[in-house]
């Protein structure tokens, strides 16, 4: 799943047309041997950042152990950044963990 902000209405419209979507399917494809069914939507209204950046409870969020720099050492992650000449955005909390949501077994 591909998810945009509501600020980025213009570049979901694009993403979600049939034939770039196509396109990334198969890119996605060809890095991992595997087929892909993408789905483009925006993210939900409730996933954004308060207004002053910060949480107003509980603590502090903890500092990453360089999960972005982890998460560029993945040959999958390498390949498909070369590939599809991208830019790693954001890698969620517990990205690579053993048991994380979305694991094939």
């Amino acid at each position: 799943m591909l998810r945009f902000p509501a600020a980025y209405n213009q570049a979901r419209d694009y993403c979600q047309e049939p034939e770039r979507l196509a396109r990334v399917e198969e890119a996605l494809r060809k890095v991992t041997g595997r087929p892909w069914s993408l789905r483009v939507e925006p993210s939900p209204s409730n996933a954004a950042a308060p207004a002053s950046g910060v949480a107003e409870d509980g603590p502090p969020p903890r500092p990453r152990r360089n999960a972005r720099d982890e998460a560029e050492k993945r040959p999958f992650i390498r390949r498909a950044m070369d590939t599809l000449d991208a830019r790693l955005v954001r890698v969620d909390e517990g990205f690579g963990e053993a048991g994380s949501a979305g694991e094939e077994a």
